[in-house]
């Protein structure tokens, strides 16, 4: 939720009130116009209140989850006959939905053939990546924006050259075309051989999204 979708919710509210403070004034009986009156004002004001303090902690407790860095916490999956080595650096989100998408791309690029290791960004990572083959990166959207932890990393990434990358977003109901997350980023993976980029939402048929996707990514093999 956004501030502005706030203020129209107030809005809206106020109008409602206004309305029925009006048919109070016109139908009731006089004796219950004050008291009626009174108690549409007081739960006018509640209304309002709770609006506001709901959209503060939606743009400023739960945003808190983009920049907190977690311990180093790696997950791995192994192949039978490893064809390459893949990584999945994802930012937790309030909820388990971007940990699901990763995962369902973890296990994806597992069938595949790849040794997955999946891990959280942050200093105790190396930015070099010459050893892996795929790259994933994958952070929650609050607010139009997305982790600074998780760009940050893919910014400053060394051995890129020849990679595959999946870029993937959760969350958010904007559209990908209008998606502004990953803007610029291309800049820095010039070198990458094929890029994707994803959105997951809780309509989305992860595993499904998943495969397609890793199969996109992994046609030329």
């Amino acid at each position: 939720m956004k501030l502005n979708d706030v203020i129209v919710i107030i809005i809206c509210i106020i109008a409602i009130a206004a309305v029925a403070i009006a048919l109070v004034n016109k139908f009731a009986l006089q004796r219950l116009r004050r008291k009626v009156t009174i108690d549409i004002v007081i739960g006018l004001a509640g209304a309002i209140v709770l609006s506001v303090s709901g959209t503060l902690v939606v743009l400023t407790y739960i945003p808190t989850h983009l920049n907190s860095q977690y311990q180093s916490s790696p997950q791995h999956y192994t192949a039978t006959k490893p064809v390459g080595k893949a990584l999945v650096i994802y930012q937790p989100a309030w909820t388990d939905i971007t940990k699901n998408a990763a995962d369902a791309l973890a296990k994806s690029l597992n069938k595949k053939g790849y040794d997955v290791v999946v891990n959280y960004p942050g200093s105790f990572l190396s930015q070099d990546v010459s050893n892996y083959a795929v790259l994933v990166f994958g952070t929650p959207i609050y607010n139009s924006k997305g982790s600074p932890l998780v760009v940050n990393y893919l910014k400053g990434l060394k051995g890129l050259s020849g990679k595959k990358v999946i870029l993937f977003t959760t969350g958010s109901t904007t559209p990908m075309s209008k998606d502004r997350v990953y803007d610029g980023i291309g800049n820095y993976l010039k070198d990458t051989t094929n890029l994707q980029r994803i959105k997951f939402s809780n309509k989305t048929d992860n595993n499904l999204l998943a495969n397609d996707t890793v199969e996109k990514l992994c046609k030329k093999d």
